[in-house]
């Protein structure tokens, strides 16, 4: 790991993210890293690496990516819902319901084993319940045996 300057830093930084400027070195290379700087006073400063801010970004956007594909999965699910209760309780007809649930027709999505393996990771580690396979499949909008083989290469 190389070494890094540290600037405008006081015992007023106790628990707060430090900006750290880097050190330059012959080659001029630049460095964009997060780093957590904790400690009561510069004395006992402890930091710890946290990343790269552009690794950083990746998995951010690929988390909201994820996660709006799913609620916009699931907004979809609840808007079908609603018109499949009112079409069990008789306020649409057949002829009606078959006509709306067409709009709500949506193709399983193909999607590559390493991509899958990703998706499935975030989904688990940002829910606080057990997801079923069944479950990830649709909130993914992929096929459960394809979610099966991701778990097993997971496992």
């Amino acid at each position: 790991m190389k070494v890094y300057e540290q600037d405008n830093m006081d015992d007023t930084t106790n628990g707060q993210v430090v900006d750290f400027t880097p050190a330059l070195h012959e080659d001029k290379e630049e460095f964009d890293f997060l780093f957590r700087a904790r400690g009561t006073s510069i004395n006992d400063l402890e930091v710890t690496f946290i990343t790269d801010t552009a690794s950083a970004e990746v998995k951010f956007r690929t988390y909201l990516e994820i996660l709006m594909d799913i609620i916009q999965g699931q907004h979809k699910q609840l808007e079908f819902n609603s018109y499949y209760i009112a079409y069990l309780l008789g306020q649409i007809d057949d002829a009606e319901f078959e006509k709306i649930s067409k709009k709500f027709v949506q193709k399983k999505k193909k999607i590559p084993l390493d991509q899958l393996k990703d998706k499935v990771l975030v989904v688990s580690s940002l829910t606080s319940h057990d997801v079923t396979p069944k479950d990830m499949a649709q909130y993914l909008f992929c096929e459960e045996e394809d979610v099966i083989k991701a778990i097993k290469q997971l496992s």
